[in-house]
């Protein structure tokens, strides 16, 4: 670190965000491979997933020792969201007749993961940016050692909930290309062809006439 620029408070703040939001991605993560059970599939992978964040924050927790001290004006000035803590994906008040469709829920845990990791993901980003600027070299090395767990835990997280969707909401699978194909279409703006989705009478047909 020699020539570097001293780690700023604010940098230290950020590193404990990043601290807390990959031990609470670890907590959610376990808490989903024991509701599914099991050693394979959905459970085997989120168990897997959440001792990468528990990597994480051991990496972070050496870096960030002791805690830094936060002069007064950095706790009265500090924007929403810098030092307070990671973004919270808040669990939403359960709806009568849904909360209890496992289906739903399973989605709902899926989506509430990639938001969580995604905003991980931009602490990582934010700390990568930092780097050149301050010389500091060890968060380069801190966020090559470990963001691309990140990345594996969010590309995991979407490909999860993408698998399970259709047969959550209908009870009917729909196969892995099939998925690939649609989406792929939509991102494109093309048109999925009849063979995906049937062209019916109703809402849908005007959508598509708006759309074409």
């Amino acid at each position: 670190m020699d020539g570097a620029a001293p780690m700023t408070v604010q940098v230290r703040l950020v590193l404990l965000d990043l601290w807390e939001g990959e031990r609470r991605l670890a907590e959610e993560l376990t808490e989903l491979a024991g509701r599914t059970g099991g050693g394979h599939g959905l459970a085997g992978a989120a168990a897997e997933l959440a001792e990468v964040s528990r990597g994480h924050a051991g990496w972070i927790a050496r870096l960030t020792e002791p805690p830094p001290p936060i002069p007064a004006r950095i706790h009265q000035r500090r924007p929403p969201g810098l030092g307070l803590g990671p973004v919270r994906v808040q669990r939403p008040e359960p709806i009568p007749g849904r909360s209890r469709d496992p289906g739903l829920v399973l989605l709902h845990e899926l989506r509430r993961l990639y938001l969580m990791t995604g905003d991980n993901l931009l602490l990582w980003d934010t700390l990568c940016c930092v780097a050149p600027v301050t010389g500091l070299r060890v968060l380069l090395d801190l966020a090559a050692v470990c963001r691309p767990g990140t990345v594996a835990q969010l590309t995991w997280a979407r490909a999860a909930l993408r698998e399970r969707a259709a047969t959550a909401l209908t009870g009917r699978g729909l196969h892995h290309r099939s998925t690939l194909a649609v989406l792929n279409a939509v991102e494109h703006s093309d048109d999925p062809g009849d063979w995906l989705v049937p062209a019916v009478p109703g809402p849908g047909a005007s959508l598509r006439r708006t759309t074409t």
